[in-house]
């Protein structure tokens, strides 16, 4: 009978979720194309995507948020309970 407990690493199957989430790469990218008789990505797009939700004009976007910023917005700075972390703050835990 084999082992009902499997461990952690199985569980999560990080290799089918990289796999998965990475992407393709650019062999794959090709072999899809030619597949498809395409021959570039943005072709795909152009036969994928209505011509009606397309556009040639840059989107009006606002400017990147600072860091200073981003933390000022963080729930906790709002007062709903979680504390932001950034990357160099390993001791950041919800509060």
């Amino acid at each position: 009978m084999p082992d009902p407990k499997r461990s952690l690493t199985e569980l999560e199957m990080r290799g089918d979720f990289i796999r998965r989430h990475i992407g393709s790469d650019q062999q794959q990218i090709a072999e899809m194309l030619e597949f498809l008789g395409l021959d570039f990505l943005e072709a795909l797009v152009d036969k994928a995507v209505p011509a009606s939700l397309l556009s040639d004009e840059p989107l009006d976007l606002p400017p990147p948020m600072l860091r200073d910023r981003d933390v000022a917005l963080s729930p906790t700075a709002r007062g709903q309970g979680h504390r932001a972390r950034s990357s160099d703050d390993s001791a950041g835990k919800a509060a």
